[in-house]
């Protein structure tokens, strides 16, 4: 995922294991001393240059999540001065068309990655795309009915000129 560069070097600056491995290879002979001498300063380096290296990604990483964060909270303001407008109080309306109060399913909220500074919650993350897809759907659902309103609304205009005109044609027979 995104923080795969994150963690990655996270995980570079943990040499403390190595360097035992490194030694327990060198005391039972399984290394020579010039492939020890490399593998000690090799995690030296990793030791000194990963905290550094990892400040750098987490920092981008953070900024990037700010940054999502506010588009999607600009995005969510978006949808709620549109939804807004249509709210009946009801309850919102699940992908199934059923009625919910929204009390049996409370999440907890979401912390901001940045703030947090942990790895993204991939449960919320699949909810938020699960509710705008059913935002999509709602949408598309809403503009098939404003047709649906159009056409019924034509159809009653048919069929009250319908009327007129039967209603001349009686009074042409009852004329004659």
């Amino acid at each position: 995922g995104e923080a795969r560069w994150v963690i990655g070097w996270a995980m570079v600056g943990r040499a403390e294991f190595a360097y035992f491995i490194a030694i327990m290879a060198k005391s039972l002979k399984m290394i020579p001393d010039k492939l020890f001498a490399i593998l000690i300063w090799s995690l030296i380096y990793a030791t000194i240059f990963a905290p550094l290296i990892f400040r750098i990604v987490l920092n981008r990483y953070a900024r990037k999540a700010r940054e999502r964060e506010a588009l999607e909270n600009q995005a969510q303001e978006t949808q709620d001065g549109v939804t807004s407008k249509g709210s009946n109080g009801l309850g919102r309306q699940t992908s199934q068309g059923s009625r919910s109060s929204g009390l049996g399913d409370a999440r907890p909220p979401r912390l901001s990655a940045a703030m947090t500074m942990s790895i993204p919650d991939v449960w919320a993350d699949q909810e938020q795309r699960r509710q705008e897809l059913e935002q999509q759907e709602l949408g598309k659902k809403l503009e098939r009915l404003e047709q649906c309103e159009l056409e019924l609304q034509q159809a009653n205009e048919d069929i009250a000129q319908l009327r007129l005109q039967v209603a001349q044609l009686q009074a042409d027979v009852q004329a004659v």
